[in-house]
């Protein structure tokens, strides 16, 4: 390839703008975005702020942040590379979570978990990916036990982490395309499948109890206040569910209907 062309593709992928904040915070009853930063929140990260942050919501949401869809431009323009200085900002970012937690991401004895989920500008059901409990590892797994005393709940939270990240992240996002009921998720089911088989299981979780973390409470608000009322945890959340629809509906936004 001559050399005026190598010199035309760099710059080009180098003129792709980028702003200098390409990571937007929330919790604590603030949030750095808003929900009419969809184009660069996606359209999660935009309502997450939304809901954490305005002053008539302000929803109890778990505090987080989103990177920019700059980010993504970017990367697909720079092969597959990262502005300077993002593992930084992710790394301050990190530790405003773990302020407002009250833990700290990687300690054995109170960990910090968390997800880490895609979001695109426009909705793309089934498309995007998410990663639950990152933080769980074999030396923080002693101390998510001693807090839930739930040994159970805990290994099968790490369970699902070694699902998610090999499926998503060293499957999907390595670029291997399996064949058909040959994924990687497909197997690590056969596997449990065989499992529960053989010992004689009909199901692989039984009663799985909700676990607030840091809490000796053993089950989630939702449920403790519907049991208070009497009532089952479904009819408790779609009461939680309506009341957030009403909120959203108040500020003008109108989440779309789920097709199953």
């Amino acid at each position: 390839m001559p050399k005026t062309a190598v010199k035309s593709k760099a710059k080009a992928s180098n003129s792709v703008k980028i702003s200098k904040k390409v990571i937007y915070f929330f919790g604590g009853g603030k949030a750095e975005g808003k929900a009419s930063m969809k184009n660069l929140l996606g359209g999660k990260g935009a309502n997450l702020a939304e809901m954490a942050g305005h002053p008539d919501l302000r929803l109890p949401v778990p505090p987080g942040f989103t990177l920019t869809t700059e980010i993504c431009t970017y990367y697909w323009a720079n092969k597959r590379s990262y502005p300077k200085g993002l593992t930084q900002d992710v790394e301050k970012n990190i530790r405003k979570v773990e302020e407002i937690t009250g833990k700290k991401f990687g300690d054995a004895n109170n960990p910090l978990l968390v997800s880490v989920r895609s979001g695109a500008r426009s909705s793309m059901p089934g498309m995007m990916e998410t990663i639950l409990n990152c933080g769980l590892t074999t030396e923080t797994i002693p101390g998510l036990i001693k807090l839930t005393n739930n040994p159970r709940f805990v290994y099968d939270s790490y369970r699902r982490l070694i699902m998610m990240y090999s499926d998503v992240v060293m499957e999907k996002a390595a670029g291997i395309e399996p064949a058909d009921d040959q994924g990687i998720r497909k197997q690590l089911e056969r596997i449990m499948h065989d499992m529960k088989t053989k010992k004689g299981a009909k199901s692989d979780f039984g009663r799985v109890r909700f676990v607030g973390f840091g809490s000796r409470q053993s089950l989630s608000p939702v449920e403790r206040h519907s049991r208070r009322l009497g009532h089952s945890s479904e009819r408790a959340g779609h009461g939680v569910r309506q009341h957030g629809r009403e909120l959203l509906h108040r500020r003008g936004l109108h989440p779309q209907p789920r097709h199953r």
